[in-house]
């Protein structure tokens, strides 16, 4: 679960971020050019005109646009943009008095890519998109100023992302003949009808409060700060305990859920972000299994799981913590089990080889009951080993060598008293039973 917690300080919430504002009108310092389909390889870099165009010129149907890219360079690091209004002035530069005319309405769209003002032309235009365009409406009357156009979003995008885009191109959504708007650059005389930007900032940068997580073992967990636009900073992880480092790690006592709050801070205001870290112990299958005839028990000696899914390899299943199972059977079986928690799996495979109890009797295990003195003995030789554990799965007794044919092997065991399983492997295949060992 994620919670966003929002203090304002002070007691007036109107003002949660001081605003800064600028006003941009270059003149000839500025860049922005005309470009001109019937001459399609000239420069017009230095034209007073901004403006967009379709006319008859000596018979030949041409299209005007203009491109213009303001510098934000004025506007510090990291602010965000609140507002952000663009004026164009109407100026009338072409040989004949014209208007604004016909259906014109126009669009500003961003320009992906860079351009020189002394180069531009209709030939080698950057190219646009059509992503965050704005659209200027058709005018209503013939010397319109086009003023306080809306282009904050534009205007946001052009400021954080100035490898991405490179101003605005001008242009008729409609490009068929006769129609146009004319206004003036900032290379007219007449500074006032220059175009002019109204930018409004904040005066620090927007604060957000984030942070991600990572959990390593043991209950041991890195923290990444996210947030933007703070001066301080303090962790509070849920447990009674708090830093100030910018990307702490910390290492909880125990396993649970903790609800970690990272406060973040800067001059006027203070924002806090929360999340729930949950913490458990990694799980970690393990079982033994005991084996009377083809009926098999299986100790389950997991760690930190409180889910079990059992597959005995023979077509079922169980979810039982240590369950009893029949095989249909003498075999090979793949054995699988499944240990979970809240946070964890982990799985656990074990090959068996499933006998009937020693049918054949080549190995023995007598006497049985004992008062803990027996002996082994195998019908055919080779590498043997021995284990001998308890209904919990404890081995009591572990051996390993070699066996010949027909001959004993004796063991001693002292303090013993109750059920134990014999498991003995002998040349790879094993052989299992229940012994009794009565404590004299």
């Amino acid at each position: 679960m994620r919670t966003l917690i929002l203090f304002l300080l002070g007691i007036c919430p109107f003002f949660l971020f001081a605003q800064d504002t600028i006003v941009l009108q270059p003149g000839v310092e500025g860049k922005d050019a005309l470009i001109w389909s019937i001459t399609p390889e000239n420069n017009y870099g230095d034209s007073p005109k901004f403006l967009c165009m379709s006319w008859s010129f000596g018979g030949i149907v041409g299209a005007d646009r203009s491109l213009i890219q303001f510098d934000l360079s004025e506007i510090p690091e990291d602010r965000e943009i609140i507002s952000a209004k663009l004026n164009l002035f109407f100026k009338n530069l072409e040989p004949n008095e014209t208007f604004h005319t016909g259906e014109n309405a126009s669009v500003l769209n961003l320009i992906t890519e860079t351009w020189d003002e002394q180069t531009v032309t209709w030939n080698n235009a950057p190219s646009t998109t059509e992503d965050f365009q704005v659209i200027l409406p058709k005018s209503v009357n013939p010397r319109q100023d086009y003023l306080n156009i809306d282009v904050t979003e534009a205007l946001s995008n052009l400021y954080q992302f100035p490898d991405l885009y490179f101003g605005w191109e001008l242009s008729l959504m409609d490009e068929s003949p006769y129609r146009c708007l004319l206004f003036a650059s900032g290379d007219i005389d007449e500074a006032h009808l220059r175009p002019s930007l109204e930018i409004i900032y904040s005066e620090q940068s927007a604060l957000t409060a984030d942070f991600d997580f990572e959990i390593h073992e043991n209950a041991f967990v890195s923290f990444y700060n996210r947030s933007e636009g703070y001066s301080e900073l303090i962790w509070f992880f849920g447990d009674g305990t708090s830093s100030v480092e910018e990307n702490p790690e910390h290492q909880f006592e125990n396993a649970g859920h903790y609800n970690v709050c990272l406060t973040a801070k800067n001059d006027t205001v203070e924002e806090t972000f929360c999340d729930t870290v949950f913490l458990c112990n990694s799980s970690k299958a393990y079982f033994v299994i005991g084996a009377d005839n083809l009926e098999c028990s299986f100790i389950n000696q997991s760690e930190n799981a409180d889910v079990f899914m059992w597959d005995f390899g023979d077509g079922l299943q169980s979810q039982h913590s240590n369950p009893l199972h029949v095989f249909p059977d003498e075999g090979i079986y793949t054995i699988q089990l499944i240990a979970s928690n809240d946070c964890s799996s982990d799985t656990l495979t074990m090959i068996v080889n499933i006998v009937f109890d020693n049918t054949n009797g080549l190995v023995t295990v007598s006497p049985n009951p004992s008062g803990g003195d027996f002996s082994i003995k195998s019908k055919i030789s080779g590498v043997f080993k021995l284990e001998i554990f308890d209904l919990k799965g404890n081995i009591i007794v572990k051996d390993e060598g070699k066996i010949a044919a027909n001959e004993s092997i004796k063991y001693v065991l002292s303090g013993y008293d109750g059920t134990y399983y014999c498991r003995i492997w002998v040349n790879n295949r094993w052989y299992q039973q229940k012994i009794l060992l009565i404590n004299p």
